[in-house]
């Protein structure tokens, strides 16, 4: 194929896969936030429990929603190249802030819910 040898043709084709893995996945991580905040987020603001890293996550997937929109629609190229350096900082971000706020998590769970529970699987 001729259109494979031209150099801009050929790396738009290439990152449009990749590009739609992660789009799929952000559709599929809004989700999984809107189902955690209907239990896990409503319990743990309730208990007062590690609400400052948990609206600094859910603020990051905020941040990660809004510039992912702006990517997609922004208008000028300005807004654009400072919407992705936000969008990839905050992205690069995010799985470091997840284990931090699992981490601190399991430190603020009292200390009934961390012993170990017998398996129900074993007699």
């Amino acid at each position: 194929m001729i259109w494979s040898r031209h150099p801009v043709i050929s790396r738009s084709v290439q990152k449009r896969g990749p590009m739609k893995i992660h789009g799929a996945g952000a559709m599929a991580i809004l989700v999984l936030v809107g189902m955690l905040l209907t239990g896990h987020v409503r319990f743990a603001w309730r208990a007062r429990r590690n609400r400052g890293n948990g609206s600094l996550f859910l603020g990051g997937f905020g941040i990660l929603t809004v510039t992912g929109y702006g990517l997609y629609y922004a208008g000028g190229e300005s807004l654009r190249a400072w919407t992705s350096w936000i969008h990839l900082a905050v992205g690069l971000a995010l799985p470091s802030l997840l284990i931090l706020h699992i981490w601190l998590g399991k430190r603020t769970r009292p200390a009934a819910q961390l012993q170990k529970r017998p398996s129900p699987w074993r007699n």
